[in-house]
Order: structure tokens, then C-alpha cells, then sequence
């Protein structure tokens, strides 16, 4: 019995871990998706969602923008943020596809 106790306690530890690391990517990802959107995008007109991924912050830092990406280099590239716009072009909703070991 203490053996399947400890097995359990320890699963939900490590699914803890990894749900609290998703978390944490999603508010990196977040912050960085706001502001890449208002740097560089807010002015595109008939918008209603924006796709914004690593590899565009990737690029943005080449070119003097400063995102820390070192907090995500276990995230691929491909790693998307979907921001969704209301009328006034105001950041209504964010929608991650995480690829992150």
C-alpha cells in the first residue's frame, strides 16, 4: 500500500512540474506576444487574429528588439501564440500551441 502511495504522490508531483513549467511559458509567451503585436503589427488593417511564434521574436531580436528567449530554448521555433482582436485592435484573448519539452 505505501508503495502505490508513493507512486501516486510522485506522478502527481512530475504532472504538477510540467503543468506549472506550461504555465509559465504561456505568460513569457503572453508578455512577449503583446508587445510584439505593439511594436510591429498594430497598425495592419482588417485584423481580427495575429499569429506571432518564436521564430518572429527570433527575428525581431536580430533586428534590435530585445525578447529574452533564453526562458523558452526548450521550445522549437514553431511555437505559436493566436492573438485575438476585438474592433479597436485590442488583444481580447491569447491561444498557445505549445511544442516544448
Amino acid at each position: 500500500m505505501k508503495k502505490i502511495s508513493i507512486i501516486l504522490f510522485i506522478g502527481a508531483l512530475f504532472l504538477t512540474g510540467c503543468r506549472n513549467k506550461e504555465e509559465e511559458y504561456k505568460e513569457i509567451l503572453e508578455s512577449y506576444a503583446k508587445t510584439y503585436y505593439e511594436d510591429y503589427m498594430i497598425g495592419v488593417e482588417n485584423q481580427q487574429q495575429v499569429e506571432i511564434t518564436i521564430e518572429m521574436l527570433k527575428n525581431a531580436n536580430e533586428n534590435g528588439a530585445r525578447y529574452d528567449l533564453s526562458k523558452l530554448k526548450k521550445c522549437k521555433d514553431s511555437t505559436t501564440v493566436v492573438v485575438d482582436l476585438n474592433e479597436k485592435k485590442e488583444i481580447v484573448k491569447y491561444n498557445y500551441d505549445l511544442k516544448c519539452d
